[in-house]
C-alpha cells in the first residue's frame, strides 16, 4: 500500500512523521514534535523547523536544504546531500558514507560527528565538536586546523584527546605536516 505523504503532512498535528521514500520537489514542515524520518526519500529544496526528536536523513537525496537544522539527534548516513545549509545543531550527526557539500562559512555544533568513509569537500571554518569519528583516508583529506578544534578524535577505532589547547594529541599517520608538532598517544 502506497503513503499518501501530501496527506500524512496536511493532517499532521504532533509527533513522529514518517514519510520514508518520499518523491517530492519541496518539502515545507514548520517544526516537528518528535521524530522527522526521511530516508531514502528524493527531495529538491528541504524547509523545515526545528525537530524535537530525532531527524532521520538516511539514505535521502536532497539537493538544497534551505533552513538551519536543528534537532536532537540527525542521521545522515549513505546520503548524498548537494548543499547543507549555514547552520547545523544536534547532539549527534551521522554523516558516514554519505557525500555532502559542505561550505566553508558552514556552522556546525554537535556532540559527536561521524563523517567515517564520507566525501567531503572541507569542514567548515566554525566547527565546534566534542567528538570527530573519521576514518584514516578522510583525516588526511581534512585541514589540521579543522581536526584541531575537536576535543577529541577517533580515527578507524584508535581515540586521540586533546591536553590542552596549544598541544593537540594525534598522531602523524593522519599527516606528514602534524609529524613535529604533535605527539601519539593511546
Amino acid at each position: 500500500m502506497k503513503k499518501d505523504f501530501e496527506q500524512l503532512i496536511s493532517n499532521y498535528s504532533g509527533g513522529d512523521l514518517d514519510l520514508s521514500g518520499c518523491t517530492m520537489k519541496k518539502l515545507e514542515l514548520d517544526h516537528v514534535e518528535g521524530s522527522l524520518n526521511i530516508s531514502k526519500c528524493t527531495i529538491d529544496k528541504l524547509s523545515i523547523g526545528w525537530v524535537s526528536g530525532s531527524l532521520n536523513m538516511s539514505g535521502a537525496e536532497i539537493k538544497n536544504i534551505e533552513r538551519p537544522i536543528d534537532a536532537q539527534s540527525v542521521d545522515m548516513s549513505g546520503a548524498k546531500i548537494k548543499k547543507l545549509p549555514a547552520h547545523v545543531w544536534t547532539e549527534s550527526l551521522n554523516m558516514e558514507k554519505s557525500s555532502v557539500l559542505l561550505k566553508s562559512n558552514s556552522d556546525i555544533k554537535t556532540n559527536y560527528l561521524n563523517i567515517r568513509s564520507s566525501k567531503i569537500d572541507q569542514l567548515p571554518k566554525d566547527l565546534r565538536v566534542s567528538k570527530l569519528v573519521v576514518d584514516t583516508k578522510t583525516a588526511k583529506s581534512l585541514p589540521l586546523s579543522a581536526l584541531r578544534q575537536c576535543e577529541e578524535i577517533q580515527i578507524d577505532g584508535v581515540t586521540y584527546s586533546q591536553h590542552h589547547s596549544e598541544e593537540y594529541n594525534f598522531c602523524s599517520s593522519v599527516s606528514s605536516e602534524c609529524e613535529s608538532e604533535c605527539m601519539c598517544s593511546v
